[in-house]
């Protein structure tokens, strides 16, 4: 269960992170970094790392 989740949080890294670069509007490109950031902090919650995935989400999602 757990290497399904790790899975998805992957792709939705990787899907968020193509949205940044390919998309033309920045609203839309925002949306995917925004999207990557969240797959990134869910990775390093299944690694065990709560604070660097609550510091990741506060300062880069509340710089946005």
């Amino acid at each position: 269960m757990l290497d399904l989740a790790l899975g998805v949080l992957i792709v939705l890294t990787f899907a968020g992170a193509t949205m940044a670069v390919v998309l033309r509007k920045v609203f839309h490109n925002l949306l995917g970094f925004g999207l990557s950031l969240v797959g990134l902090a869910g990775i390093s919650l299944i690694l065990g790392s709560e604070f660097v995935a609550l510091m990741q989400l506060l300062i880069f999602l509340g710089g946005i």
